[in-house]
């Protein structure tokens, strides 16, 4: 689940990319320190005699005039963006971690109560079945039906509402991991059947 959600959550990928942009205006700025190389060749023939060919080269090494104060800044000031985009990313894929799993323990408690809830659901049927039985013979009376109707109708209620919670909560884990988007989901089978069709 973290590694899905490192690969799908576009604001992780955000500040991955803006990080590699400040590692790459970092090298930009430490190159400003060095001389620009250039060279130049050229070979020239001359088809009335054999000895007036030529072979020329020329190599230029250029120092900027540069003010390595405002250079040296520069790249601190670089490195220090980069610090801060290094702790952002770092503090968001912890953030990420711990929502994930935070979540994912959440899903699987309310899945782990599911079963414990429907054995209550059956129970307090079956005691509802009992008191009905026991008040038509006439052994019981009407309040243990009334409250046998209540209890069954309370874990239906209860169980129901396991469910809704554990729904929801799978449905924030997903979201947590980002992989939840329908309408690109949809979009993309859609597209995917047109193809095949044509």
């Amino acid at each position: 689940s973290i590694n899905l959600a490192r690969e799908y959550r576009p604001d992780l990928k955000s500040y991955i990319a803006a990080r590699d942009a400040l590692k790459k205006e970092l090298t930009y700025q430490k190159i400003q320190y060095l001389p620009d190389l250039k060279a130049r060749g050229g070979y020239g023939l001359n088809a009335n005699s054999n000895v007036t060919n030529s072979f020329s080269i020329q190599g230029t090494l250029d120092f900027p005039s540069i003010n390595v104060m405002d250079i040296k800044y520069k790249i601190e000031e670089a490195q220090a963006r980069l610090q801060a985009a290094d702790s952002q990313v770092f503090k968001l894929e912890k953030d990420i971690y711990h929502n994930v799993q935070k979540a994912y323990v959440n899903m699987v408690q309310y899945e782990k109560k599911i079963p414990l809830t429907e054995v209550a659901v059956r129970q307090t049927y079956e005691n509802l079945e009992l008191a009905m039985g026991r008040y038509e013979v006439g052994l019981g009376n009407f309040l243990e039906v009334q409250d046998a109707i209540v209890n069954y109708n309370q874990a239906q209620e209860n169980y129901v509402k396991l469910i809704f919670d554990y729904n929801v909560s799978r449905a924030k884990l997903e979201l947590e991991i980002a992989k939840v988007d329908t309408d690109n989901k949809k979009t993309e089978e859609e597209d995917t059947k047109k193809e095949q069709q044509q």
